[in-house]
Formats: C-alpha cells, structure tokens, sequence
C-alpha cells in the first residue's frame, strides 16, 4: 500500500512549529526588566498581553490562572481551547478573557512591523484609564481656532513640526536653541486661540504622545536598530500635513501624537524620568513641562518669536498653506454629507455595569472628521468597533455620528449610542427597539441576543442646525 507522509508532516509540524507571533510573545518576556524600567508604574511582567492568531485562537503572555479553556504550552505562552470567530474582526481588543484576567489582544493580521508597538501603544491607554488624573483627549476642528487667521495659524504648526524635529535630532549638541524658538512660536500661536483649542491640543498630546512615547521606547528595546528618536521624528514627519486636503484632519489628534512624543523625549533628555512622568500622571501637560526647561523670560521670548515670524522659512510656509487652499466651512460640508446621507439611524445599548465608561469600548480609524456641538462627525470610517459586555458592532465605509459625551435616559441610566447615516431607508422613521441582528444594514456585522433603542430620523433634520 503507498501513501503519502505529507500530511502527517504537515500535522506534526502544525503542532510543534513555534509561529513567529509565538516568538514576538516570548520576546517580551525576555526583555521585561527593560520594558518594566520604560514608565516605572507601567509594570509590563504584570500586565496580560495576547495576540489573535489566524485561527481564530487567543495566545497569552502573563501569569494566566489556570482554566480549562486555556493551555499551558512549553514556551510558557496559554493558547485557547477554543476558536473566537467573533474577534476576527478586530484589530485589536481589551476584553475580560478569563475571570477576573483582562487583556490586550492584537490580531495577527496586523502588519509584524508595527504589531508589538501598537499591542503596547493601545495597552497603555488602558494603564492610564487606571493611573492618569483626570479626562484626555478631544478632537479639534475649524470651529475651534477662534478668530486666529487660518494661514498663520497653518504655517506655525508646520513650523513648529520643523523645530521639534530638529531639537529631537540634536538632543546631544543644539537642541536648546530650536526648543527656544519652537517655545516662542507656539506661545505666540496659543495667545490667538481659545483656551478650548489649547487645553485640547495638550490634552491630547498628554495621552496620545505618552503612547507614542512608550511605543518608540518599546521599539528600541524589541526591534533594534530601530531608536527612540528616529521612531519619533518619522511621527512627526508623517502627522502634520493634510489628509484628503481637510483642515480637520490638519487640526486633528494624530499631528498631535508625534509632537507630544517629542516634548516627553525632550524632557526625558533634561529632567529625571520619574518626575516628570509622575506630573504627568497627576495633570500636567507635556508643553506646560517642557516651557520649565527654558524659562524665558519675556524679552528673550519676544526676541526668539521676532525671529521666528520675520524669518524667511515662515513666509515660505504661508505661501504653500495659501497655495493648497483653504477648506469649506463646517456648514458646507455636513450639508454635503447630509444630500449624500438624507436618513439618520441612532442606536443606543444600556450599559449594565458601575463603570460605563470602560463598559462602552470603541476603536476606529478614518481620514477626516467634522467636529459638531456634541460630538464628531465622521463622513466616512474605514472601520469601527464598538462593543459592550453584551453587544458587539462593526461598520464599514459608512458615515457616522460619534458622541463626544456620554448619554443618559430620563432615569439618568447610562446608555452607550451612535448614529449611522444611510443613503436609504431602510423601515419607518420613529423609535423603537430591535436585536442587533435583526437591524437591516446590509454590510455590517451587528451581534448580541439583547434588544436595544434605536431612532430613525432624517438627517436634515438631524444636522440642520449648524451655523459654520
């Protein structure tokens, strides 16, 4: 009798191959002295760290109890029983996946260049759910910048970019010199805006660049050559121009995660690391601690910021931003998306927990976004993830309306809503509730037994009171 061996090959190495997502685990642990010395209160070897294969299994690092939906491997790694179909999806997720275990997972189909970094950048945020004073992070937008001339305000930011860049490339010899004038200019940028646009510019970069941060520090430690200020400076040089041409997404948080990087690195060069990551910590914002540094005095500052505007490089950068144009108003362009978009689908979850802000979890990507009174409008998401203890949502390429502030019933319950623009109707306008499976948006994956609230309504309606 002749038979092939190929497929019992192909098992025996099925279950004995240590697959390069393994590796990239137990390369962690190998380095957790280092990665535990990064943020002293962030202490890596006890946090629980996961990636989703490509089977659909949980693999964990960290001291996993034991469980019999979990097996301990030799490696040292756990790798689920089981398959979690519903989590193909996600790019990455912070869930319950024990008992009283909670973890960061990331998917395997993340690229493997940046897959450790942002399982880190993204684990982190949940570090300062637990350890940061007070609330972080906004969006900002046209609405925002006050009376401030749109141009100047423009060329300053791109300037500003070009003086971090250069004080994080010369930290050992002339860094000083650019953190004066980027000092300078960005202290005269702040006198022409609202106290709003400021206090969400260093919000966000107090969250989102201490991510960065971490994440660059990670690099170095996991992925040599790779170093903390080169990861931080391809930031900065790929987060300030516009996306799809929108002033949005120029004014937006991700020009602000390479410049709050920066300003920790600066001060990570000049001040001991655990002080200023303990500020941070209680409330203060990377610029605050950075301006400590320098200390200008008013005559230097006026001298520096003298420099900077009459300075031929600033007229340059006015020139470029007039030449791209300025964008519509923000009444423009939600009308724009309401012709495109004329009925609105409002969908709330009740959330059933005492903490309804880390209940109600959300991930997403997109290229722009419309800020509004009450929260962001997005004319089109790559992708969104949205999921409570009960319910899971996932939508693609598709307008959507996302609250900036949490929502309550008339009983004062916490609910967690978003609102879905569609091009046609899909049942009668009115409220009522439904299980998300039954909800007739061909496309998305809606999952969960529950009933919740939805509203539908017309759009002009809806966002037809803007002003700008």
């Amino acid at each position: 009798m002749r038979f092939s061996l190929l497929p019992l090959a192909l098992l025996f190495l099925t279950a004995c191959a240590t697959l390069p997502t393994e590796n990239e685990l137990t390369h962690i642990r190998t380095h957790q002295a280092e990665l535990d010395n990064v943020w002293p209160g962030y202490r890596v070897s006890e946090r629980g760290f996961g990636i989703i294969d490509y089977q659909s299994r949980i693999i964990l690092l960290g001291d996993v109890p034991e469980h019999p939906d979990f097996r301990k491997q030799e490696n040292g790694l756990s790798v689920s029983t089981d398959t979690y179909p519903d989590l193909v999806s996600s790019y990455y997720i912070e869930r319950d996946v024990l008992p009283n275990y909670r973890a960061t997972l990331v998917n395997s189909s993340v690229s493997a260049n940046t897959r450790m970094s942002f399982l880190f950048h993204e684990d982190f945020h949940g570090y300062q759910d637990e350890a940061f004073v007070g609330e972080m992070a906004a969006t900002l937008a046209y609405a925002d910048i006050g009376s401030m001339d749109i141009v100047n305000l423009l060329a300053a930011i791109q300037f500003e970019k070009a003086l971090l860049t250069e004080t994080i490339a010369n930290l050992e010899t002339d860094a000083l010199e650019y953190l004066g004038l980027y000092i300078a200019l960005r202290q005269w940028r702040e006198k022409q805006l609202p106290q709003s646009f400021i206090s969400t510019e260093q919000s966000i970069e107090r969250k989102e660049g201490s991510a960065l941060w971490l994440e660059a520090q990670v690099e170095e430690i996991l992925s040599p050559p790779k170093t903390v200020s080169g990861s931080i400076i391809k930031k900065l040089n790929l987060s300030t121009g516009a996306i799809n041409d929108d002033l949005s997404a120029r004014l937006f948080s991700q020009r602000l995660y390479g410049t709050g990087a920066a300003l920790l690195q600066v001060l990570d060069q000049f001040t001991e690391r655990r002080s200023w990551q303990t500020e941070l910590e209680d409330g203060s914002a990377p610029f605050t601690l950075v301006k400590e540094i320098m200390d200008l005095s008013p005559e230097e500052e006026h001298k520096l910021t003298k420099l900077v505007l009459e300075s031929p490089e600033f007229e340059r950068l006015k020139t470029r931003v007039r030449a791209q144009g300025i964008p519509t108003s923000t009444r423009q362009r939600v009308a724009a998306v309401v012709e495109d978009y004329p009925y609105t689908l409002e969908l709330c979850v009740p959330l059933i927990t005492d903490t309804p802000k880390e209940e109600f979890q959300m991930t997403f990507s997109f290229s722009n976004l419309i800020t509004l009174p009450n929260g962001v409008l997005i004319p089109r998401v790559n992708r969104v993830e949205l999921n409570t203890k009960l319910h899971r949502f996932v939508i693609s390429n598709a307008p959507m309306f996302l609250f900036t502030e949490q929502i309550v019933d008339k009983s004062g319950n916490p609910h967690g809503c978003f609102q879905v623009l569609l091009e046609n109707k899909p049942f009668e306008l009115g409220d009522g509730s439904m299980i998300p499976t039954e909800i007739p948006i061909i496309g998305e994956y809606f999952n969960g037994t529950d009933p919740i609230e939805y509203t539908l309504f017309r759009s002009d309606e809806r966002f037809g009171i803007i002003e700008r």
